[in-house]
């Protein structure tokens, strides 16, 4: 392999590896709201778009590395005392311009630095090895290898300090690989900004931020959706980058074959949404390489066909690279715009007329702009309402009653089928008739000494949070979502008319916040995010995470949380070693369907004082699908049906047992059996 060719790999690695982990880092100290994930994507975006517009500056790419190698190595270091300092700080800039914004602030400003530096290498690899196509695609796949070694092997065993390891060695190899190279002068004046590579952008721009989004909704936020679909986008720019040269493509022919496969893209996702939902990790790989690539594939021809197969200078390449970023980021911005108030599956092609007009003639751009307003018309066709249908159970009746609710990059909605379900953003659903979300609150209220504050994270509709308002003064709910009201709202009946309650707050932001937003002297905390489908919610699950949430709590103070059937039994497990790492007093309830011989929901009960539990005290009656016992050696259980407790125990529960593991979930040493799951049908 030529040098050249090694060395866009190796930039391939570090760039999509820095992201990769950087936006770990920012999710587990400032959280993942909506404001925040947009706002930090775009900053990455265009920071390295800036990077690549001052490449032409860069004559020793070497130091670049060693620069970059030490960046990362700074942030290993800090890794420990980060969320301490980050706290005062977003507690600070929160009183300003409030706490979105302040996470959002201080996200875009901890990536600027390391996606700049990552924008420096592709320019001038491109100059030095002399092949445009070659270079960007084998960029392109070093990106995919980044995405697949620390999303499948490296952060769930390593963690996040080995991922900064791992592309600190990588940056070193970069450094050693390009020593003595001296980058000559010539090149060493800026580009020209290039307006069609900028419209370009907001157009395949916004067609993968769609198309992630899409993905999310049609196959859930499991751990591996999201880097599936950036490593199928990332494949498909390699496959087109690697096409553009050979095959000589004019731009002309590029921007035809990407308004194609936009629309190609989009029928196949209309009849994604309509099919049945694939039950293994392989069936939805398959199927999101078939969503994706007719559009991505040409996608990825469009920067090398516009410079050529012959390298250009870096100046002149950074400008496009600059170009082609702030593009992109614009487009990302109007799609959070658009999804709130258009329906989802034109969103792809939405933008895509910006393209036809630079094909060149207005009959060319005529028929260009008729096929996708034809596309668009035909997406348009198939209901939002299969999205939702595809977490219904397969096989099972078909989904009624179905409202929905749009937000900036957002989709939630409720359903019958056929129970009440509330479906959000591609989650596991809730049925929304059983009792066990409504428990949780009531056997927390049912251990706490006090009545005056409570917290609870996660909203849903509302029930859990409906049940703990009607037992202690003051609540604080904290849901990430921006659609929260509006669900409360529209299920004040099954949550007691939550928001209308004297002394319920409501914050929309993300709970790892919660103790830098929040003060002390909370009674109960009632922590019920899903711990083990959704990597961003595990977080909340860790050691560190947990330790500050015991810091709002009131002497005597309890927190609960739950676990269910479906997480696992070696992850539930590490659920109750990382809480008893943090408290010294557990108990653990147990919810079981009368027609299962397994319990369906642990909840699990913990202070730092002796806990003393007061029957009288659970305010909601048992509903009569359901037992509610407390599991052998810790609280006995209750009689179905009632508030009176019971001595018999179950030898069901006796017999009992989860996982023998000693491991732990902390936040830079995630445990693999909470962050790595697979895919499940819903």
């Amino acid at each position: 392999m030529r040098r050249a060719d090694l060395l866009a790999v190796l930039a391939g690695l570090t760039g999509l590896g820095a992201e990769t982990l950087y936006f770990k880092v920012l999710d587990a100290v400032v959280g993942s709201a909506a404001l925040t994930s947009q706002t930090v994507v775009a900053t990455f975006i265009l920071a390295m778009g800036l990077g690549s517009a001052r490449a032409f500056r860069v004559r020793r790419m070497a130091r670049v590395e060693l620069l970059a190698a030490g960046l990362h190595l700074l942030m290993l270091g800090s890794l420990g005392a980060l969320p301490g300092h980050v706290g005062p700080v977003l507690l600070a800039l929160g009183q300003v311009v409030g706490s979105s914004a302040a996470a959002a602030t201080l996200g875009a400003a901890l990536v600027a630095l390391p996606a700049f530096l990552a924008g420096l290498g592709l320019p001038a690899i491109i100059e030095w090895g002399g092949r445009t196509g070659r270079s960007y695609a084998l960029h392109a796949l070093g990106a995919v290898g980044a995405v697949i070694l620390l999303e499948l092997y490296v952060h769930p065993h390593f963690g996040l300090p080995g991922g900064l390891v791992f592309v600190i060695l990588v940056h070193l190899c970069s450094a050693a690989a390009f020593a003595g190279v001296v980058l000559p002068k010539f090149s060493g004046a800026a580009g020209r900004w290039v307006t069609s590579l900028a419209v370009i952008g907001v157009v395949t721009g916004s067609a993968q931020g769609a198309f992630l989004f899409l993905a999310e909704l049609a196959f859930g936020p499991y751990t591996f959706v999201a880097p599936t679909v950036v490593a199928i986008m990332l494949f498909g720019l390699f496959l087109g980058g690697l096409l553009a040269g050979p095959l000589a493509w004019a731009r002309t022919t590029v921007l035809w074959a990407t308004g194609l496969g936009l629309a190609v893209s989009v029928g196949l996702w209309a009849w994604a949404f309509e099919a049945a939902r694939p039950t293994s990790i392989a069936g939805a790989v398959f199927q999101l390489l078939f969503l994706i690539l007719p559009a991505a594939l040409p996608i990825g021809a469009i920067f090398p066909a516009h410079f050529g197969a012959s390298a250009r200078g870096r100046g002149e390449v950074g400008a496009g690279a600059w170009s082609l970023s702030v593009g992109n980021a614009a487009g990302l911005v109007l799609l959070g715009i658009l999804s709130a108030r258009v329906p989802l599956l034109w969103l792809p092609l939405g933008l895509s007329p910006l393209l036809w007009p630079l094909v060149g003639g207005l009959r060319r751009a005529g028929i260009m702009i008729g096929l996708g307003v034809g596309a668009s018309a035909l997406a348009l066709q198939v209901p939002e309402a299969a999205i939702v249908a595809r977490t219904a159970q397969p096989g099972g009746p078909g989904i009624t009653d179905v409202q929905l609710f749009r937000g900036p990059g957002e989709l939630a909605g409720s359903y019958r089928a056929p129970t009440r379900r509330l479906y959000q953003n591609g989650y596991h659903p809730i049925d929304l008739d059983a009792g066990a979300e409504s428990l949780i609150g009531a056997v927390g209220a049912a251990y706490t000494p006090g009545r005056n504050r409570a917290l609870v994270l996660g909203a849903g509709s509302g029930r859990s949070a409906g049940t703990v308002a009607s037992v202690f003064r003051s609540v604080d709910v904290i849901d990430v979502s921006p659609l929260t009201p509006r669900l409360l709202e529209a299920f004040t009946a099954d949550n007691g008319a939550l928001l209308r309650r004297p002394g319920v707050r409501l914050h929309t932001l993300d709970g790892i916040m919660a103790p830098s937003v929040l003060a002390p002297g909370y009674d109960l905390i009632v922590l019920t995010v899903d711990p083990g489908f959704c990597a961003r919610a595990a977080k909340l699950y860790t050691e560190e995470a947990l330790m500050a949430l015991d810091r709002l709590l009131a002497p005597g103070g309890v927190l609960i949380f739950w676990s269910d059937r479906d997480v696992g039994d070696e992850a539930t497990q590490i659920l109750i070693n990382t809480a008893q790492r943090v408290w010294p007093e557990q108990k653990i309830f147990s919810a079981i369907g009368r027609a299962q011989d397994d319990p369906g929901y642990y909840f699990l009960v913990q202070s730092r004082q002796p806990l003393r539990y007061q029957p009288g005290l659970l305010y909601t009656q048992i509903p009569p699908d359901l037992e509610l016992r407390r599991l052998p050696g810790f609280s006995g259980p209750l009689r179905p049906g009632s508030n009176e407790p019971i001595d018999a125990e179950d030898d069901r529960l006796i017999r009992r047992r989860f996982h023998p593991t000693e491991a732990v979930h902390q936040l830079w040493h995630p445990a693999p059996a909470l962050i790595f799951r697979g895919y499940g049908p819903g």
